[in-house]
């Protein structure tokens, strides 16, 4: 876990994941729980890359977690 954030009552968290003999990547998630009626769903989205390659792709990362509205 590199950073975790409230972002428009969402959770995002800022992640890296390895796998054995596999590259490290870098993720960004972000969790919402949206009203829907008497229930609720879970919401997730993540964008997720090569570590090597995050710098020319964390303020792209960075805008598509923030562009996320909850349905009507």
């Amino acid at each position: 876990m590199l950073e975790k954030t409230v972002l428009k009552g969402n959770y995002v968290y800022d992640y890296t994941i390895e796998q054995q003999r596999g590259a490290k990547r870098r993720l960004r998630s972000l969790f919402a729980i949206q009203a829907d009626g008497a229930s609720s769903i879970l919401v997730s989205l993540t964008a997720q890359c090569l570590d090597t390659s995050y710098t020319g792709l964390e303020a792209t990362f960075k805008d598509v977690i923030a562009s996320y509205k909850a349905g009507a």
